[in-house]
């Protein structure tokens, strides 16, 4: 689906997922229409301390590509995470946070726990 921000229209992005959670994690890769990749991120167990943290999955890395200006300001961001919201709850788990958000993901953490998708494991 395409998406309207501002004047400009954001290609949709197609999403291919590998791995397990059972293994180590799961890769999620997203391309655009055109096949060139526009970002990835992995899901693993959250874990505090040592230990795992029951039903809760975290972002391991995350890495959104705009380096083009018609793909800059298009929320492939947003979409790669609410991308693996949507896989966490597709396996029964939610999506938490981690010690390093930064100041400019605390709108789409709060957004994501208003709506019943992810919990914030830390205070920022």
């Amino acid at each position: 689906m395409s998406r309207r921000r501002g004047p400009k229209l954001c290609p949709p992005l197609q999403f291919k997922c590998s791995g397990a959670f059972s293994t180590g994690g799961l890769e999620c890769h997203a391309r655009r229409e055109n096949g060139e990749e526009a970002g990835f991120f992995d899901l693993i167990q959250a874990m505090e301390g040592d230990d795992p943290v029951e039903g809760l999955l975290q972002v391991g890395m995350i890495r959104a590509y705009a380096d083009r200006p018609e793909a800059a300001r298009c929320g492939v961001g947003t979409r790669l995470y609410e991308h693996a919201a949507a896989e966490a709850c597709k396996n029964g788990m939610r999506l938490a946070s981690d010690i390093h958000r930064t100041r400019f993901s605390e709108r789409f953490w709060k957004k994501q726990v208003e709506k019943g998708r992810a919990e914030c494991l830390y205070t920022s």
